[in-house]
């Protein structure tokens, strides 16, 4: 099966889309899940739950925008090397200039409402596992530690999640998620141990309950939003 030439990059398009200009009430976007979804499904209280094992390292989520040129279907393709490294915003890609940097996803994948990742709180408590993780929350929010870290002891740690266009040579609908302590401009990094502690939370009370199976996008990405 060929790469699906319609989602890599293009010159004429914009260097990203501005995701801030959509309705994220009327977007999907898609994840791509380990095996299939009807073998990772179990029933709680009548409702479908996804085995969180399937949803893959989620503490660098990307997922796909649908509603432009992006089809389902194209979430099956896994850009590899080259093909995954951000676009320059400038160049026209060609596939062939890209060998053996993609490949297919013997999986399925699922999707979720824009409002479930785009400027979404999650105001909850959390146990830090050790001083070091203790301190380095603090430091984030450039605070004294005021009380000593005591073992089981939760604390506070409320964020908000914020998709943002994140295009790769060989998929310019790619989307990245990213992570602030709610009401600051501490942004998580990936390698930060309270992040990876709070979205072990979010995809085991959140995304794996939050999923659809089928695409609900109810709007299109309007050509002046990603053309030049």
């Amino acid at each position: 099966m060929a790469y699906p030439e319609e989602i890599v990059c293009r010159s004429v398009y914009k260097e990203k889309i501005p995701i801030e200009d959509l309705n994220a009430d009327e977007f999907c976007v898609t994840r791509r899940i380990d095996g299939t979804v009807s073998d990772n499904i179990d029933m709680l209280n009548g409702k479908p739950v996804l085995d969180p094992d399937c949803m893959g390292n989620i503490v660098e989520m990307s997922v796909n925008l649908l509603g432009g040129v992006f089809l389902p279907d194209h979430t099956l393709w896994i850009q590899v090397g080259d093909g995954k490294q951000p676009w320059d915003g400038q160049k026209d890609v060609r596939v062939n200039d890209y060998p053996g940097c993609y490949r297919m996803h013997d999986g399925e994948y699922v999707y979720f409402k824009a409002t479930t990742l785009h400027h979404a709180d999650y105001p909850n408590d959390y146990l830090l596992r050790n001083k070091g993780q203790y301190k380095a929350y603090h430091d984030a929010l450039k605070k004294n530690i005021e009380i000593a870290f005591k073992d089981g002891v939760a604390t506070s740690i409320p964020v908000t999640l914020v998709l943002v266009s994140d295009p790769t040579n060989l998929n310019y609908w790619h989307l990245k998620m990213i992570t602030f302590l709610t009401g600051t401009t501490v942004e998580l990094r990936n390698g930060s141990s309270y992040r990876e502690l709070v979205f072990s939370h979010i995809l085991c009370h959140v995304l794996c309950k939050q999923f659809l199976q089928e695409d609900a996008t109810t709007g299109m990405v309007p050509p002046d939003m990603y053309m030049k």
